[in-house]
């Protein structure tokens, strides 16, 4: 074969492969361009019923549009947290924290730090309406000078909490109290396919793939990101995929000894926390938080209907919370501990409308929770 014959096949393939990433680009931009107009057109969650509830609050419209431009960061340690954001109803300051109106910022004030995932964050709810927000509320509405810190951070479980509070003392910062408000999302980190104690699978995943040198990462970053390259696999290989609506499921012979695990991890994690409040000369009190799904309230029609709509593709799951919830309760190191409180079943027998979703509260549930909180930690308090 001539060297002429050669550099002209070349030039061929070259133009063959051009055409062809070209062709690609473009299906890649118009199916781009057709699903933004389709979410315009038909947007799929104008009429879910998280959006009905939210809908209905005076500042829900105001909030979702702020809410849409937060995002994470990522945290040594505690691998991700809230960038900081400012906005009319949800600001967080340059350490990742929720800003909490209401709490006094003395230096010589009494310092609570709060810990838990994305409820006592406040996802879904402006500042004022957060769990720590009633709290600082309620602390110092009879002349106490108490400053709560909002460590809360959506997804996070209690193994991230207690890293947290760890980075916290390492820098020299003494408080008085902490507070762990956790169970969903020691349970969510298995059933969404994580490992138990594990952070967010998704979370989790995305670092692997970071840190994955190897030459396939390019192709599993096209994959992750492509609508055309997802499309196609799940046209060719069906039921490997974990999709928005979350169909992985645990193995029912797996669960009981998932859900053993989980409580395991929690546990340690409180016993660690306690150790830490005997060195550090802190109160430390624990909280098992109320689970929507599993909660025996009379539930609003909107209530509901998000549960049936959470339901459709994850069956099984409420049961998952039912024996880990029970598992929690018979831990013999939680049953013995005098400052945990199991708060799970706050709102069995109330009526009016207390959850936004299948996971978190509106302002009057989480008012109900940093009440019942309250109560607990008074004798901790400084005198009046």
């Amino acid at each position: 074969m001539s060297m002429n014959t050669i550099k002209s096949n070349l030039v061929d393939a070259c133009i063959v492969v051009t055409i062809t990433l070209a062709m690609l680009a473009g299906l890649e931009i118009a199916a781009r361009l057709v699903k933004q107009v389709r979410d315009i057109m038909y947007p799929s969650n104008v009429a879910s019923p998280e959006n009905a509830i939210l809908h209905k609050q005076i500042w829900g419209k105001q909030h979702q549009i702020d809410a849409a431009g937060e995002s994470a960061m990522h945290v040594t340690y505690v691998e991700f947290r809230e960038k900081p954001y400012a906005s009319t109803t949800l600001n967080i300051d340059s350490e990742g924290r929720r800003w909490v109106p209401g709490s006094c910022e003395k230096n010589d004030a009494f310092t609570v730090f709060t810990f838990g995932g994305s409820t006592m964050y406040g996802a879904g709810v402006p500042d004022q309406y957060t769990i720590p927000a009633y709290f600082a509320e309620l602390l110092n509405r009879e002349g106490r000078c108490i400053k709560v810190v909002n460590y809360g951070s959506g997804w996070w479980q209690s193994s991230q909490s207690l890293i947290q509070l760890i980075e916290v003392l390492k820098k020299g910062i003494r408080p008085q109290l902490v507070i762990f408000y956790d169970g969903i999302n020691e349970v969510n980190a298995v059933a969404y396919g994580g490992t138990p104690g594990g952070i967010d699978p998704e979370a989790e995943a995305a670092l692997k793939r970071a840190l994955d040198s190897d030459n396939r990462s390019v192709w599993n970053s096209i994959a992750q990101h492509s609508l055309i390259v997802r499309a196609l696999t799940r046209r060719l290989f069906p039921g490997h995929q974990k999709t928005a609506h979350n169909e992985y499921s645990v193995p029912e012979a797996d669960r009981l000894g998932y859900a053993s695990a989980l409580v395991n991890v929690y546990a340690t994690n409180v016993r660690t926390v306690d150790a830490l409040a005997r060195e550090y000369g802190f109160a430390a009190y624990f909280f098992l938080q109320p689970c929507p799904m599993i909660a025996r309230k009379n539930n609003s029609v909107l209530e509901e209907a998000v549960f049936r709509e959470r339901a459709k593709n994850r069956k099984w799951e409420a049961d998952f919370f039912r024996l880990s919830y029970s598992i929690f309760r018979r831990n013999p190191y939680l049953a013995s501990n005098a400052k945990y409180h199991d708060i799970s079943g706050i709102f069995d027998g109330m009526t009016a409308e207390l959850f936004q979703d299948s996971e978190h509260l509106l302002p009057e549930g989480n008012r109900i929770v940093a009440e019942r909180i309250a109560q607990e930690i008074v004798r901790h308090l400084p005198a009046i």
